[in-house]
């Protein structure tokens, strides 16, 4: 997806921020379409629930044959119950949070499934200032 439209519209700063040793040439065994349907998913939620004029930053570490990616944000973070169930299939966040309507439930239990396939991780939490994080890695397959 193009984010810099949808952040646009909403005047959020999208910062992206690359290891200092990051590798532009290094080569990995990974499903790129899988990879970029993940940062959708998390990335567009990101969006969603960010409110106006604020910011989302994600960063992309490197450590040999595993990539680590983390989504903050400045929304209103996750509730108890949301940090429960976030990953599992159908579950919708509060939809108080958002002024969206119409989701499935599915995006982030793709997501989960998706990286699980890249013998990886994912864990979401709330920032202490506030806001959301979500930290994911992927492993080459």
């Amino acid at each position: 997806q193009d984010y810099k439209v949808l952040c646009k519209d909403k005047n959020i700063e999208f910062k992206l921020f690359l290891e200092k040793n990051f590798n532009l040439n290094k080569e990995f065994s990974i499903d790129a379409e899988r990879l970029e349907q993940i940062l959708d998913n998390i990335i567009s939620n990101a969006i969603r629930y960010t409110p106006d004029g604020k910011s989302i930053i994600t960063k992309v570490k490197i450590y040999n044959n595993i990539i680590k990616f983390i989504v903050e944000d400045e929304g209103t973070g996750f509730s108890d119950k949301e940090l429960c169930y976030i990953f599992e299939k159908f579950y919708r966040g509060d939809s108080s949070r958002s002024k969206e309507k119409g989701h499935s439930g599915l995006g982030m239990y793709i997501v989960r499934i998706l990286v699980e396939k890249h013998n990886g991780w994912i864990v979401a939490e709330n920032k202490e200032k506030g806001g959301a994080r979500i930290e994911f890695v992927i492993k080459e397959i």
